[in-house]
């Protein structure tokens, strides 16, 4: 049977997600997809897991030498087979009806991109335990916005956010023109989807947006993100080894932060495709408002850089946009003192014991909806969003 999806997840000592995961996901009652996992040299026990899963929808790869993460994303995309390609992480989960909701869109476009929903998994250290994130648990209405390939390029060119690997989907025709064009999906370099979507985009004629989650997106501390946090990096990553070309072939700014990775990977796609749509104004504005938010990131030892030299970095690279920030931030102190009080008083536990502020984000406790793991929460999720949308159609 010809293979319609195909879902790849690039894992280092993934056995403690996959091995809840991946059941779940291979259980979806459709033969015309496969989840291709590639073990990046793994030391848990991965290799010998994988081997185990007697399923034709898995197919696993090892790589002969351990690689840089978004190397090794663009060597397990390579696996790929199907007409439409998306990635997950090892600690991440699709919704059983993923596929079912985009059949009926994968004819009007080049590239999907959704929505997700966040859950943290037990042990973690910084994000409450066993919780699912609020900001994203609501009802979607499945409505689809078509765009322009390019028109939604130029808004991800300058923005730091953009959506994560599972939230969005490509047809293959758009990743072979990207693979042509740059000779990689994933640069050898810590940029993972911030290039890769940005990339798609470009070569897409049509882009369709649809208001619904396409997969859940499960936070453990060894995921790519915490390991930015400042309080929480030790260890964890070996920045030298990930991005083995030095600190950035392109960012002026000196540190690993969520902003410089994003403005790394906008600038490696402009200098090749060279579409006159990046604005500095817009990444000093980027980059001071992460400055001043404190995210200051790590360098290539781990350890934060002097905040004089970012600073310095910033203000010399985009001056317009570093300047306007900090003249906005001056005027929001004079007349906003307390502006900072509910930032000054984060992990604050709720009156009630399911609602939790953290990181300043808030999170319902899996245990008050008897959820007990990334699966039951799935599983809780269809079955609550079914309901809401029934009584929003009474």
């Amino acid at each position: 049977m010809k293979i319609k999806y195909s879902i790849v997840i690039p894992s280092l000592n993934g056995l403690e997600g996959l091995r809840v995961t991946l059941p779940y996901m291979l259980s979806i009652d459709r033969d015309d997809f496969e989840i291709i996992v590639s073990d990046n040299c793994s030391e848990d026990g991965l290799w010998d897991y994988l081997c185990s899963v007697n399923d034709p929808k898995l197919k696993i790869f090892k790589t002969a030498k351990r690689l840089p993460h978004s190397k090794h994303l663009d060597f397990a995309y390579s696996k790929s087979t199907g007409e439409w390609i998306g990635h997950i992480g090892d600690d991440d989960l699709i919704l059983r009806n993923r596929f079912d909701i985009l059949d009926d869109i994968v004819s009007e476009c080049e590239l999907i991109v959704g929505n997700d929903l966040r859950y943290v998994w037990k042990n973690h250290s910084i994000e409450p335990e066993n919780s699912i994130g609020v900001e994203n648990l609501g009802v979607y209405s499945l409505k689809c916005d078509r765009i322009k390939g390019m028109d939604y390029y130029q808004q991800l060119i300058n923005k730091v956010a953009v959506s994560g690997g599972g939230c969005w989907m490509v047809n293959r025709e758009v990743y072979k023109k990207v693979v042509n064009k740059f000779g990689y999906f994933s640069p050898d370099a810590a940029n993972v989807e911030f290039f890769a979507l940005r990339a798609s985009a470009y070569f897409s004629k049509n882009v369709i947006h649809i208001d619904y989650p396409l997969f859940i997106n499960g936070r453990m501390n060894k995921s790519s993100g915490s390991t930015l946090l400042k309080h929480y990096n030790k260890d964890i990553f070996d920045w030298s080894f990930e991005n083995p070309g030095g600190m950035w072939h392109y960012c002026p700014i000196p540190t690993y932060s969520y902003c410089t990775i994003s403005l790394d990977a906008a600038l490696r796609v402009e200098n090749v495709l060279r579409t006159n749509m990046f604005s500095k104004i817009t990444w000093g504005k980027n980059c001071m408002d992460a400055f001043l938010c404190k995210a200051y990131g790590v360098d290539s030892t781990n350890k934060q850089p002097k905040i004089t030299r970012l600073l310095y970095s910033i203000i010399v690279n985009y001056p317009a946009g570093a300047f306007y920030i900090l003249f906005k931030q001056a005027v929001s102190n004079i007349f906003s003192p307390i502006k900072s009080f509910f930032y000054k008083n984060n992990n604050i536990k709720h009156k009630y014991d399911f609602i939790i502020y953290a990181d300043h984000k808030s999170y319902i406790s899996g245990d008050f909806l008897f959820i007990k793991d990334i699966v039951d929460f799935a599983e809780w999720y269809l079955s609550y969003n079914k309901i809401q949308s029934k009584s929003r159609l009474l």
